[in-house]
């Protein structure tokens, strides 16, 4: 497996900061840090983005700072999303699944909801409150 298949990426956004983290396993079992990056956040207030541009562009800064230490290119991260706005609902649902060598019909769960009538977010899409 390729360094970059078993490398695990990181990245907190944050009001003040973001960073990056870059780690591999080691012969340990445990996590070896081999990239890290940092930049000022802009366009964050009290943990919600009110500016896109300006946090992309902070996100990039880090990526990239966490990218030439760890001289590897990053195509995915790990985030967490957390703050105030944040809301979750619990539902239970059903998912069809086929006899093994079958394939069954794709379907989109925003679709399938919908023509249900009982889709249970917004139709922007936008989840806060």
């Amino acid at each position: 497996m390729n360094r970059r298949m078993q490398s695990i990426i990181g990245l907190d956004i944050g009001t003040t900061k973001v960073a990056a983290v870059i780690g591999q396993p080691d012969e340990t079992g445990g996590m070896k840090v081999v990239g890290v990056g940092h930049a000022p956040s802009s366009g964050i207030r009290r943990g919600v983005v009110v500016d896109l541009e300006s946090t992309v562009q902070s996100i990039k800064v880090a990526v990239a700072e966490a990218e030439r230490m760890a001289g590897m290119p990053i195509r995915r991260v790990v985030t967490g999303i957390a703050g105030e706005h944040v809301r979750s609902i619990n539902s239970r649902g059903v998912i069809a699944v086929s006899p093994e060598g079958r394939r069954s019909a794709p379907t989109t769960w925003p679709g399938w909801w919908r023509r249900r009538g009982r889709w249970p977010f917004p139709a922007t899409g936008r989840f806060s409150t």
